[in-house]
């Protein structure tokens, strides 16, 4: 194996080893989240408190893990239950931004004082947004996310009370039914599972380990690769020398971002890589905000699912919040960026890390072996 690629591995496998007990926690918890708390009973609430339903959405969307297309779904069952358009955009604003996965991957590499501060953030952009979306859509607001938008760049999915999923995330257009299912799938009602407490266990398990593992998967591995690529070919401060900080680094950062989307989970390692290269704290945070939020092919779905003006609100949104944040995250914490990923070697973690490693590893390779496997007999079905 050529120098290169062993040392781009190598500085995944770092990263990889470092998030992997957070990530399984993360998952562990998603997995009671969703057992615990059905999408009916949360769609009910977010109807009923019209006046403050920015504030609870962006409450209810911080915790849950979701992409932003697989919030397309459950954004209908809301506008369904009676939700405002304020309610609706601070959920499409909050959720994509973090994730109880993500959140305890981003404190795990960059330290809890920028995750709080990420946290904060997805939480104000939702309540403004939302208020903002209020202030300006029409008394009788008819922007409803149409079923028929799939945000992954398939064809045009069927509507949305039929039984086919148009996959996202990992899954992509005709991926697997399960990871599917657990993004741009029907908003079925969710029930809790009835019956004795190691039946919720399991289903728990489930979801946090099949379910939500298979929506983020081909993220992740995207987002440790590219960490790599980064750690091994950029070199140290680079970002300092060529955009040299301040409002020009937010903005370069705040356009990248914006065409290429990578999941909440899976822009973690990335953001923690460009730290280390000299990219300032802020920037990161910018990064980390507008990456799962914005991207080309979800303006298109959701331009098409909420009208233009909620749209125009929802990218003012991101883009005032999130330059905001990363400047003043800079202005209170200067030299916070020097201390993200430490250069620490792999073979200085514990047992435990290792085994955590090697668990999700082997749930990540069991997640590609069956989606290879479903997509062959797919085909071979079609032949």
């Amino acid at each position: 194996m050529s120098e290169p690629i062993l040392g781009i591995l190598l500085a995944a496998l770092n990263v990889f080893v470092l998030m992997a007990p957070y990530l399984l926690l993360g998952f562990f918890l998603s997995g009671w989240l969703y057992v615990l708390v059905p999408r009916e009973n949360v769609a009910g609430v977010l109807g009923r408190h019209r006046r403050l339903g920015p504030v609870w959405a962006a409450l209810v969307g911080v915790p849950l893990p979701l992409c932003s297309c697989g919030v397309l779904p459950f954004a209908r069952l809301l506008k369904d239950r009676g939700a405002s358009p304020g309610s609706i955009v601070s959920f499409l604003l909050t959720t994509p931004q973090t994730g109880v996965d993500s959140i305890l991957v981003s404190a795990s590499i960059l330290g809890w004082p920028l995750t709080f501060w990420k946290i904060g953030t997805a939480f104000a952009s939702g309540v403004l947004g939302g208020f903002a979306a209020n202030a300006v859509a029409p008394r009788e607001d008819s922007a409803t996310p149409e079923a028929s938008a799939c945000c992954c760049g398939g064809p045009k999915a069927k509507p949305i009370s039929e039984p086919d999923r148009c996959g996202c995330s990992a899954a992509g257009a005709g991926g697997s039914p399960l990871a599917a299912e657990a993004s741009c799938g029907p908003v079925e009602a969710r029930t809790v599972p009835e019956g004795p407490p190691h039946g919720k266990l399991r289903s728990a398990l489930h979801y946090g380990l099949v379910r939500n593992l298979g929506d983020v998967a081909g993220w992740l591995v995207w987002g440790l690769l590219a960490a790599g690529v980064i750690s091994y070919a950029v070199p140290e401060d680079f970002f300092v020398q060529t955009l040299g900080g301040g409002w020009v680094e937010m903005l370069a950062i705040l356009a990248l971002s914006m065409p290429i989307y990578v999941c909440a989970t899976g822009s973690v390692p990335i953001g923690a890589a460009l730290a280390a290269k000299g990219l300032s704290a802020g920037a990161v945070m910018v990064f980390l905000i507008a990456g799962p939020a914005v991207s080309a092919v979800s303006i298109a779905v959701l331009g098409k699912a909420i009208g233009r003006r909620l749209l125009s609100v929802y990218l003012a949104t991101i883009v005032a919040l999130g330059v905001a944040s990363g400047v003043l995250f800079n202005a209170f914490f200067p030299d916070f960026g020097r201390t993200i990923l430490s250069a620490e070697r792999c073979d200085h973690w514990a047992w435990w890390q290792w085994s955590c490693a090697a668990i999700l590893g082997g749930a990540l390779l069991f997640r590609f072996a069956q989606r290879a496997w479903t997509h062959g007999r797919t085909q071979t079905g079609t032949d």
